[in-house]
This record gives structure tokens, C-alpha cells and sequence, in this order.
């Protein structure tokens, strides 16, 4: 099987910034953090989920799964663009280099979830698990957004860039 490898800088939707005032992430500037996990659910029970990752640590540290008992089935995406076609396309991982945020957005990289255990409301939140290279695991909670729904704005590089 041919593995397919995200690196977040070749995505136009995907957000990656190197920052240098980690203090903005709210953790330490050598931790590896999940922060704003949503996840927008659909009339037909699927949902898509949406997140940032800073890793900061020196080395490149590659996303292996997402994981929630709530959906049993997810799959990181992305879109691909050839001859002016967007196509989505199945990422086996996602590397996230040393120093570097990445942010999820619709349109480019994002995690498809089915399989729903239950119904969620615009009010639930989701333990989600985020497995990575080397046996390194962060828990997060995701919230649960109604279809429509917009997702947090998240600032971190405007913040950097106008201390």
C-alpha cells in the first residue's frame, strides 16, 4: 500500500506558522498541544473535525490517528487540486515540523468522522484521542457544533505578529 503523507506548508487551506512566543499556546514551549478540537456534525450523522496542533518540540512529530469511542470511524483528509479540480484524498498521517502550529480548516485539511455511537447536540463535548509517532497520545474534548456552525477563530499568528 502506497502511503500518503500530508506536510501542512503544500496545503493553501491549511494553516502552519513557526512561531516564536510560545507562551501563546497556553503549555509549555516544548509540549505538543491540541487546542479549539470541534467537530461540526451533519444532518446524516457524519461530522467532520476540525483542530490545531503546536508542536513544540525540535523534531517533526507525525499525527498517526484521531480516535473517539463516540466515532469508531475516522480518517484524516485532504484536498488535492489538479487541473482545477479539488478532489479529497485519504492522509495515512500528518507531519507537523519542529516549532510549528498547524490549523485544521474546511476546504483543506480536516479529520472525517461516521460511525456515530449516538446523536450529539450543538451543547455536547467529545473526548478525542490524537495518537502520534512514537507512542505519544494527547487527550482533548472536541465540541460538538450544529451543522452551519462557525468554527472558533483562532488568532495565534495575529497575536505573534502584533505582540
Amino acid at each position: 500500500m502506497q502511503s500518503t503523507q500530508i506536510i501542512v506548508a503544500l496545503f493553501g487551506a491549511t494553516t502552519m506558522s513557526a512561531l516564536a512566543d510560545t507562551s501563546i499556546h497556553g503549555v509549555a514551549g516544548t509540549a505538543i498541544s491540541v487546542e479549539h478540537a470541534e467537530i461540526v456534525t451533519r444532518p446524516d450523522g457524519r461530522a467532520t473535525a476540525y483542530f490545531v496542533v503546536w508542536n513544540g518540540t525540535p523534531k517533526q512529530m507525525n499525527l498517526l490517528a484521531i480516535e473517539s469511542r463516540d466515532f469508531p470511524a475516522a480518517s484524516m483528509r485532504r484536498m488535492e487540486f489538479a487541473e482545477g479540480v479539488a478532489r479529497m484524498r485519504v492522509a495515512d498521517f500528518l507531519s507537523i515540523p519542529g516549532h510549528t502550529e498547524i490549523v485544521m480548516q474546511p476546504g483543506g485539511v480536516h479529520v472525517m468522522l461516521s460511525e456515530p455511537a449516538r446523536k450529539f447536540s450543538g451543547t455536547d463535548t467529545i473526548p478525542v484521542d490524537f495518537v502520534f509517532e512514537g507512542g505519544v497520545r494527547i487527550s482533548a474534548k472536541a465540541t460538538v457544533l450544529s451543522d452551519g456552525a462557525s468554527l472558533t477563530d483562532h488568532k495565534h499568528v495575529a497575536a505573534a505578529a502584533n505582540p
